[in-house]
C-alpha cells in the first residue's frame, strides 16, 4: 500500500533536482501543518502535498484558499526571525493516484 509519505518523498526529490534542500517535513503550528518546507538560497518553498484520483484541478481549487490562510499564519510567525528576509512560494503538488509508478504531478504556484 502507498501513503502519503510515498508521495512527499517523490516531492522532496523533484524539489531536490532543483537545488532545494528539505528544512522540515510535517510542520505544525497552531491551527495548521505544513507538509515541505524547501530552501534553495535565500528561498523557502511551502509545499502541500496530495494524492488523488480525481482531476487535479478540482483538488487545487478545493485547498487553494485553506493553503493561502496557512501560508499567512506561517508567513505572521516568520516576521520577527531572521527568516523574514527570505523570498517566500507556496506550491501545491498534486500526484495521480491512480497510476503512482509514473509519479504523474501538477504543481500549482499559489504564491510565488
Amino acid at each position: 500500500m502507498i501513503t502519503y509519505k510515498f508521495y512527499e518523498d517523490a516531492a522532496i526529490r523533484l524539489y531536490k533536482s532543483k537545488g532545494y534542500r528539505l528544512v522540515k517535513r510535517n510542520h505544525r503550528g497552531k491551527g495548521y501543518e505544513i507538509d515541505l518546507i524547501l530552501q534553495k538560497k535565500k528561498s523557502l518553498k511551502i509545499v502541500e502535498v496530495k494524492a488523488s484520483i480525481f482531476e487535479s484541478e478540482v483538488i487545487a481549487r478545493k485547498f487553494m484558499d485553506k493553503q493561502i490562510k496557512c501560508y499567512n499564519r506561517f508567513l505572521s510567525k516568520l516576521e520577527n526571525s531572521h527568516l523574514s528576509t527570505y523570498n517566500l512560494s507556496f506550491d501545491i503538488i498534486i500526484f495521480a493516484k491512480n497510476q503512482p509508478e509514473a509519479l504523474l504531478f501538477n504543481i500549482y504556484k499559489i504564491i510565488e
